[in-house]
């Protein structure tokens, strides 16, 4: 892939092939719940493809593989991920241009300025559920 990665072309990219999740992970040890942002963009194909390679160079975050399970699909699936002030940099760049993730990205936004910080489990679980609720609609709605 040649030229520079741009923020309307990587939004565009995040529109057709990525999602945004709040992570939910109970730690008994701790007993407490722990939240976290993700922005991932997956795609299968046999080798790491350079779109992903392109959107972890311009941001960081990781990439990873892991076999395709979905309906006899061969190829591996391979994500590239973002996790919190990544995941949240990441989405304020792009937000300008996203057109089909806006709400879900507005609403992750709005969780890393609003709900970070002890005492807020609450808030954190509300926003886990209402992007959750918002990725069940589309699903649905698809």
């Amino acid at each position: 892939m040649t030229g520079a990665v741009t923020d309307a072309w990587a939004a565009g990219f995040f529109d057709a092939d990525g999602c945004v999740r709040i992570g939910k992970q109970r730690r008994r040890r701790e007993g407490r719940t722990v939240y976290a942002l993700r922005a991932i963009v997956a795609q299968s194909a046999d080798e790491c493809p350079e779109t992903l390679l392109a959107l972890q160079s311009e941001f960081g975050g990781s990439l990873s593989s892991s076999p395709d399970r979905r309906r006899g699909n061969r190829k591996p699936k391979w994500e590239w991920l973002l996790a919190s002030r990544k995941a949240e940099r990441f989405l304020r760049r792009i937000f300008p241009y996203v057109v089909g993730k806006r709400e879900q990205v507005r609403l992750a936004l709005e969780y890393r300025e609003r709900a970070m910080g002890p005492g807020k489990d609450d808030l954190r679980e509300r926003y886990y559920q209402r992007i959750s609720a918002l990725k069940n609609y589309h699903r649905r709605a698809a």
